[in-house]
């Protein structure tokens, strides 16, 4: 409840979503260890499949039967989510927690990657010259500047 205002001045549009990230990783993270982190991160790799729909499925299942490189881009903590890209055979990229001898400052360890930051990102890793089509899904605001990428985007597909 502490930190309700976060989330309420991000909804209405008060705060950026990275002044609200930062300001609930420090407030829950700081001085946790990386290995509790890590720990959580593949208990909670099984709820990932649950949580997705079955369309979503279908499309990666699509996707992988053609053999294409599948990128997971997102705002949510990589230390959560690569574990499940990793087993799922994808790429991430996501927003990194500074660590500092094993424990969590409670600080970013890159950029948010949100809107704009995505498209950096993703840019910074691929050349997208070299693939024919670009799909792209997404289900928020900060997902907008990423779909403009591809060439076939997809919003609240799924």
């Amino acid at each position: 409840m502490l930190h309700l205002h976060c989330l309420l001045g991000f909804k209405i549009g008060l705060i950026t979503n990275t002044t609200a990230r930062k300001q609930i990783v420090k407030y829950f993270l700081k001085g946790m260890s990386e290995k509790e982190i890590r720990e959580f991160a593949y208990s909670f790799m099984s709820s990932l499949n649950q949580i997705i729909k079955d369309r979503a499925l279908e499309e990666i299942q699509m996707h992988q039967k053609n053999h294409h490189k599948i990128v997971v881009v997102s705002a949510t903590f990589e230390i959560y989510l690569k574990p499940w890209c990793d087993f799922m055979g994808f790429d991430c990229i996501a927003t990194e927690l500074e660590i500092q001898d094993g424990i969590l400052t409670g600080e970013l360890g890159s950029s948010n990657c949100y809107g704009e930051q995505k498209v950096k990102r993703i840019k910074e890793k691929y050349n997208l010259n070299d693939f024919k089509e670009i799909y792209a899904y997404g289900d928020s605001k900060g997902d907008l500047e990423m779909l403009n990428l591809a060439t076939k985007p997809y919003y609240r597909y799924l």
